[in-house]
């Protein structure tokens, strides 16, 4: 169940419009909004989660987590006394129940949840995400905390393009760190190993999704997904890397407008990949169906012997 504050929602579909008005939500998340961007040097320790992806992680780990690149999805991060669990939502991971309920890891004892990225975007991708989630939340029998909602209009800045009055994103990246226990606007300088094949999955997983982190061997994992692509989907794979960055964008973002200048470039890269290498053992020669693993050297996840 929901609550702000002390008060719980009152039961059934969440108003998202009424969350928003609530005054203590529309404080922390205008505050959040203004806060300066914390970049995550690449020699911390840290997870940065992508779309498909989850990282459940405790304090003892000292690992700052978060995510980035938010446009329309929404970046949830679950606080609980142990530990937290950061998710990166978009349209196709709020249909998958097996994604979902990994936001209820050690939140039995309640959890503070903190909501980044989703803005006012002129197809409405945002606010149904928005709504899903919420109500999702608020169906569940453990107490979920809302601490912040940075979301759809508090996180929405008009922007002149070529004379078109565009709505973007305020913030796309979070994180939170085992120290301060706060969470930020941030951006990774280091999205973590094998940034590339973990790119490859929200395009090519069959719905599968992923956790990042082994917190028994303390230890950052990519774990391989079954798939192959069929001839007709690499041609059209390879056909979207030739494209320009115009055409790459309005066939390969829900909100073209919003990306960051590398998207282009990193999606061509991508698309790439998969069409020279459209299966699992192509994609993971070395990984025999096992999970690859990293561990912390003191300034990078660097691959370990073992194989899970």
């Amino acid at each position: 169940m929901l609550f702000i504050g002390a008060n719980a929602l009152v039961p059934g579909e969440v108003d998202v419009d009424a969350v928003l008005r609530n005054p203590h939500v529309e404080s922390s998340a205008l505050a959040f909004a203004k806060a300066p961007l914390h970049v995550v040097p690449r020699e911390q320790k840290s997870i940065c989660v992508l779309q498909s992806e989850a990282a459940t992680v405790p304090w003892t780990a000292e690992v700052c987590l978060g995510s980035q690149d938010a446009t329309t999805c929404v970046i949830a991060i679950i606080v609980c006394q142990l530990g937290c669990t950061v998710l990166h939502f978009d349209e196709g991971t709020m249909e998958e129940t097996d994604y979902l309920e990994r936001a209820l890891r050690m939140a039995d004892g309640g959890a503070d949840l903190f909501l980044v990225g989703g803005y006012n975007d002129e197809r409405g991708t945002s606010a149904e995400i928005v709504q899903s989630l919420l109500s999702w939340f608020h169906e569940q029998k453990q107490r979920f905390t809302l601490s912040l909602a940075c979301l759809l209009s508090h996180n929405t800045r008009i922007t002149d393009i070529s004379g078109r009055q565009v709505p973007l994103p305020v913030v796309s990246g979070v994180c939170i760190t085992a120290g301060e226990r706060a969470v930020r606007p941030a951006r990774f300088e280091d999205r973590g190993p094998m940034i590339r094949e973990r790119s490859c999955r929200c395009m090519a997983s069959g719905g599968t999704t992923a956790d990042l982190f082994d917190a028994a061997a303390c230890e950052f994992t990519v774990e391989p997904w079954v798939f192959s692509l069929e001839a007709r989907m690499r041609k059209v794979f390879f056909s979207m890397s030739c494209l320009g960055d115009a055409a790459l964008l309005a066939q390969a973002s829900t909100s073209p407008d919003a990306e960051g200048p590398d998207f282009p470039e990193e999606m061509r890269l991508t698309l790439r990949l998969l069409s020279e290498k459209p299966e699992t053992d192509a994609l993971f020669p070395s990984a025999g169906g096992k999970a690859l693993r990293f561990a912390w050297d003191g300034g990078a996840w660097a691959p370990t012997p073992r194989l899970a």
